[in-house]
């Protein structure tokens, strides 16, 4: 006799958290493709919700840049971003439709979903305030019924948006931070790294504040054993260190050796690359001439010509090369007089 099915109504549905959906999600993309790009380090990072919850899919690319008149423009747009925006306007109605008869029936949690759908669509068309006004709606009524998980979500959207929003408007990033610290505050440990990841970028103006959220995060991702997480806060912690031009070079090296060990764990070619590089210019920096030379002879093999590290690799072992041959010619000078 074969089992039962469950009903239909009832949902089956993982027993994990959304942000460690998401983590989940991000480290798979890594191991079935074979041409994954690095590991974004410098953007918000939001939580995707899986597929099941049948809610729009978000436009990541519209995320992350800036958005402005030209941007928007409908002949700048290549054909799968144009169908994404054309899609989203045509959604707008019916959500707004679902939205208002689930309110009048009294369905909450339904209601609440097409407010977080349209917040969803009003990012795809890189129109931030306007999304931030429905992810508030759809806060409210999470915190009615009292779901720490969706809560999460709505602050770790509306503090998406307000960073974005902050890149016109600096004075933002306040509010940013302020979703991103309840964020965190409530989440589990999952959601903890990417808060933590969020604050660590908001705080770009405070160093100090913002390596210490990116070792916050490092933390977190060690717990969880998430080679991604541990390579994108060690990215940024050492994107931080670039700016003080290595107060610390021995603990800077550490950081850095233990992120290329992650790039190479995950096959992440751009993060083996930015590795390679910054162990040459640390290595530059200290008058290691030579050990820089290799790091960056390392990175030039691995790049290809028209690369945007290409250059840099260049001119970085060239420079090592010339610093190289100068000692050794003062070398050869300095015995010269001497005999």
């Amino acid at each position: 006799m074969y089992p039962s099915r469950p009903p239909r109504y009832l949902s089956v549905r993982p027993n994990s958290s959304l942000a460690e959906e998401n983590q989940a999600k991000y480290f798979k993309i890594f191991q079935t493709n074979q041409k994954a790009t690095s590991v974004q380090n410098n953007i918000p990072q939001r939580i995707e919700l899986p597929l099941f919850f049948n809610t729009p899919i978000r436009n990541n690319k519209l995320n992350i840049v800036r958005q402005n008149e030209k941007t928007m423009d409908m002949k700048y747009k290549q054909l799968p971003e144009l169908n994404i925006i054309l899609s989203s306007k045509r959604r707008l109605k019916d959500y707004e439709m679902l939205a208002f008869a689930c309110k009048r029936a009294g369905k909450l949690k339904d209601e609440g979903r097409a407010y977080y759908s349209i917040g969803v669509l009003y990012d795809n068309l890189g129109k931030w305030q306007k999304a931030i006004e429905y992810y508030e709606k759809f806060l409210q009524i999470c915190q009615t019924l009292q779901d720490s998980h969706a809560q999460g979500l709505a602050h770790n959207c509306i503090g998406v948006d307000y960073q974005l929003l902050a890149l016109e408007k600096p004075s933002l990033i306040h509010k940013a931070i302020e979703h991103h610290k309840i964020h965190e505050e409530i989440s589990d440990i999952n959601g903890k790294f990417l808060a933590s990841i969020n604050l660590g970028l908001c705080y770009e103006y405070d160093q100090r504040q913002s390596i210490f959220y990116f070792q916050q995060a490092l933390k977190y991702a060690t717990q969880v054993s998430s080679l991604v997480g541990q390579t994108m806060a060690l990215g940024n912690i050492g994107k931080i260190g670039q700016r003080g031009l290595y107060d610390n070079t021995e603990k800077m090296q550490a950081f850095i050796e233990k992120y290329l060990t992650l790039a190479q764990n995950i096959e992440d070619r751009d993060g083996q690359i930015q590795g390679h590089l910054k162990l040459g210019t640390l290595s530059s920096t200290k008058g290691n001439y030579t050990e820089g030379k290799e790091n960056f002879q390392k990175a030039l093999t691995m790049v290809e010509k028209d690369d945007h590290f290409y250059n840099q690799a260049k001119c970085g072992f060239a420079i090592a090369s010339a610093e190289i041959q100068m000692d050794q010619y003062l070398l050869q000078q300095g015995r010269y007089f001497k005999s």
